[in-house]
């Protein structure tokens, strides 16, 4: 019940000659310094893609540069796929020709379920079961601080995701977004597509990555509580670009995210 000063001064570790202390110490520093190049360059290979991203579908610029007659310094073939006009939409001036879909004509949507904690055989090793938490460790979910049994996951197989599958949180953390690497679950605070086209992937994902303010304005509560529970999830509507557009994005953006 209490682990003052005193009781941990006097606990006993053991404690290898220094010269091992040394070689472990020069181990692990250059294990921590590779880490953190590895963070720093998937932070850099995530904000090229963002870069793109809002180039093409935020702020237009390639219809904009056509629309002045103007070069869009891309390759023919890219260029081509864009318009040089605009038109008025639901959610603001869009390139002629683009569309709106909601949420749920993008893919199947999933609301996650929690099993019940008072029974230890639900939890296990078996399948991740992701959570809130494990959305702030970044763009990429491949771990959970959770994860199911069996017998867990057979409560409510029809709530299994499929690797590719896009989380979004939505009670109170909103926006925060993730891909899962591998098939899992999550509990009730997360709403998921599993896209019909996996090319559109990256597109969604960081199409509600950079437009958090689309998810507050969907969830009711508040400042104090949001909650942005599945039908409204479903109707949220999105730009939809043709797909060819998409599929070039997705060509420049998946080898980054990959890597």
């Amino acid at each position: 019940p209490l682990l003052n000063q005193s009781i941990i001064n006097s606990i006993e570790i053991s404690s290898p000659p220094k010269k091992y202390q040394k070689i472990i110490s020069q181990i692990l520093g250059t294990l921590d310094e590779k880490i953190e190049l590895n963070k720093k360059t998937n932070e850099i290979l995530e904000e090229i893609a963002k870069a793109l991203f809002k180039s093409w579908f935020i702020d237009f610029d390639p219809v904009k540069a056509k629309a002045k007659g103007r070069s869009t310094g891309l390759p023919d073939e890219i260029s081509d796929l864009f318009p040089d006009s605009f038109q008025d939409s639901e959610i603001g001036q869009i390139p002629n020709s683009w569309d709106i879909k909601k949420i749920s004509d993008w893919g199947e949507t999933v609301c996650g379920k929690t099993p019940s904690t008072r029974n230890e055989s639900y939890y296990g090793n078996d399948y991740m079961f992701v959570t809130i938490p494990d959305l702030h460790k970044g763009l990429h979910v491949t771990s959970s601080s959770k994860g199911l049994s069996k017998s867990g996951a057979e409560l409510q197989s029809k709530k299994l995701l499929s690797k590719g599958s896009i989380l979004v949180s939505c009670i109170a953390t909103p926006g925060l977004i993730g891909v899962i690497q591998e098939s899992c679950f999550t509990n009730q605070q997360i709403n998921s597509i599993t896209p019909n086209n996996k090319n559109c992937t990256w597109f969604i994902a960081f199409y509600l990555l950079m437009n958090k303010d689309l998810l507050l304005s969907f969830g009711g509560g508040g400042s104090v509580f949001f909650n942005l529970n599945k039908s409204k999830f479903d109707s949220i509507e999105i730009l939809s670009p043709p797909e060819k557009i998409i599929d070039k994005f997705n060509q420049f953006v998946s080898p980054l995210m990959d890597k």
